[in-house]
């Protein structure tokens, strides 16, 4: 079965859909926001919850922070346990989807799997804001309507 990395943004209301889109054709997809998969060997050991990471969990004065108090809190224990269950993930997929609208993780993932040869898109659910125009989305295939993501979708299968 392939895998399939869906990043994105928690304030993503498109997400939870493309996650189910593609698992209902039968793929195995990483759902960042309920990571029970990538997380499973941390729970196991005591340290994982099973769902996934947002900065308030750190600090609710998070959007407040330093530059330096963001460079201290990417050692925190939980942020530690959610990149590490998010990496495994992205490293070990066979494709990836970013759905926009989304920020600078998720098109950092997307770099990641580009340059790990891995099959890659962008959708663009219908109905969005404008994006700004990206000119190095000519390395992965832009999808545009829910018919063009089960096609990319079906197309993995194979």
């Amino acid at each position: 079965m392939k895998k399939v990395y869906v990043a994105s943004s928690w304030r993503n209301e498109h997400q939870p859909a493309v996650v189910d889109v593609l698992r209902g054709l039968g793929l195995n997809v990483y759902d960042f926001r309920n990571p029970q998969e990538g997380i499973a060997r941390a729970r196991e050991a005591g340290r994982g919850r099973g769902t996934g990471f947002q900065w308030p969990e750190i600090d609710p004065e998070w959007q407040s922070w330093t530059p330096e108090q963001f460079r201290a809190s990417l050692q925190h224990s939980r942020a530690v346990e959610a990149f590490q269950a998010d990496r495994v993930a992205c490293e070990g997929a066979d494709a990836t989807l970013l759905v926009l609208p989304c920020g600078r993780s998720s098109h950092l993932e997307l770099g990641v799997a580009v340059g790990r040869g891995a099959w890659v898109a962008v959708f663009f659910p219908p109905g969005i804001p404008r994006q700004e125009p990206e000119l190095m989305y000519r390395w992965v295939d832009v999808l545009t309507s829910w018919k063009e993501v089960e096609r990319w979708g079906r197309s993995l299968g194979k």
